[in-house]
């Protein structure tokens, strides 16, 4: 059974009662086994799977009911009291769909590493993969990353719920020996990078992180010689400096930006926000490193930018009406034909995984929702169908892109301001 220390206090008695029972009855069993009484052993074992089958709703209740009080908690220091009406929607939204699925347990426990993690000094990556979609992720500092603000979708992450954590290399060793002592739990590793972490249906997988390790060091170098401590997820995300250092090429060193290959493009490119860099970096791969040049003309005024309706500027304004996510197909889906978030995700699925059948009836739906909704001609809906097919292959998960970003652009300011430390990390 799971021990939560720093919620037992939080358990209602009833709860505590069963799990105690189940303790008692585990040790009757292993007694009876050692005293080769196997007849009583498989009575108790009998026993113990009722009281557990008995416990089973009763914790996932509480769970639920624990989760949803930490997370609208902590949405106050995220949103501000009150929390805005459509934020609490979907806090609401998430967690009745964590607690349908029985995870909530398992938002708990990461919720517990991260913040133990970051009490030891360990230094944990702002998200990865799907998990920063979430906003009950982002409540909870599960993630550092605001999916309203970056339109990121809590459909994309909620297949499997797989929250993946990336930590300084040597802080992941020390969480793992808390995880493995605080949970009594056998941690099954893949390899000497990549761990997992199950608990009933979910899985959390710790990652060790050379470019966080090299964050560390640096900061340790600024406390050392600048007497600053200082708090690499509070800097400011806008600061010209560090677009500067990007416009120039000058990334050697910084995270996913090193390339001879990316300096060019981000000399022809001159970002100047957060969003330019995620999605060069997004872009910069063999099946859509072609649509880069289209991408800066049009960020530097050289192309127009032109949208099949106008109501489609709001989701490709900032990758200059390139195609660049997946999310980016979804949202306009419903948008233009009212797919709900599910209905979009079923058609990123398909789209993806090339499912003709599936596509065919999907394309149906569109074609209707979006004429009923007004817009016309079929031709151009059938011309933007037919686009959203031709680009789905290369498309690329938001979150993950801008989670990344997010840890170049830090490893950026690093070495913009404190270019001696950085270079000695």
């Amino acid at each position: 059974m799971v021990k939560y220390s720093k919620l037992t206090e939080e358990k209602p008695q009833y709860l505590i009662d069963i799990e105690l029972e189940i303790e008692k009855v585990k040790s009757q069993k292993f007694a009876a086994v050692m005293n080769q009484n196997f007849e009583l052993a498989v009575k108790l074992r009998k026993t113990e799977r009722e009281l557990n089958e008995k416990l089973k709703p009763i914790k996932v209740q509480w769970e639920a009911d624990y989760l949803r009080k930490l997370t609208l908690q902590k949405a106050i220091s995220r949103y501000g009291n009150p929390i805005p009406s459509e934020i609490l929607k979907r806090i609401e939204l998430e967690l009745d769909t964590i607690k349908t699925k029985g995870s909530s347990g398992n938002f708990l426990i990461a919720q517990d590493i991260i913040q133990t993690a970051q009490d030891m000094g360990v230094i944990v990556g702002p998200g990865r993969g799907s998990s920063a979609g979430s906003v009950v992720n982002y409540c909870l500092g599960i993630t550092a990353i605001d999916p309203v603000k970056y339109d990121l979708l809590f459909e994309r992450f909620n297949d499997h719920f797989e929250i993946y954590i990336d930590f300084d290399v040597s802080g992941r060793e020390k969480i793992l020996h808390w995880v493995t002592e605080k949970y009594e739990k056998e941690i099954d590793s893949a390899d000497n990078l990549f761990v997992t972490f199950r608990e009933s249906s979910i899985s959390i997988h710790f990652l060790g992180f050379e470019i966080l390790s090299v964050i560390k060091k640096t900061l340790s170098n600024i406390k050392q010689s600048k007497e600053i401590d200082l708090d690499i997820s509070e800097i400011p995300m806008d600061d010209a400096k560090i677009f500067e250092l990007y416009s120039r090429g000058d990334t050697e060193g910084i995270f996913q930006f090193e390339s001879h290959g990316m300096q060019r493009f981000l000399q022809a490119l001159q970002p100047v926000k957060l969003e330019d860099l995620s999605a060069l970096s997004a872009l910069y791969r063999p099946d859509s490193m072609d649509y880069i040049p289209d991408f800066i003309d049009r960020k530097q005024g050289r192309k127009e930018i032109i949208y099949d309706f106008p109501k489609m500027g709001s989701r490709l304004k900032d990758t200059y009406g390139i195609y660049v996510y997946q999310e980016q197909i979804m949202l306009l889906s419903q948008d233009l034909a009212g797919f709900t978030p599910e209905q979009s995700n079923k058609m990123r699925i398909a789209m993806s995984k090339k499912q003709p059948d599936k596509l065919e009836e999907l394309k149906l739906k569109f074609i209707d929702g979006a004429t009923k909704n007004g817009f016309a001609p079929k031709e151009k809906l059938e011309k933007i169908w037919a686009d959203w097919e031709e680009v789905s292959s290369f498309l690329f998960n938001k979150s993950h892109a801008v989670s990344y970003t997010i840890i170049s652009y830090q490893s950026a300011y690093l070495k913009a301001h404190f270019p001696e430390e950085f270079e000695e990390a």
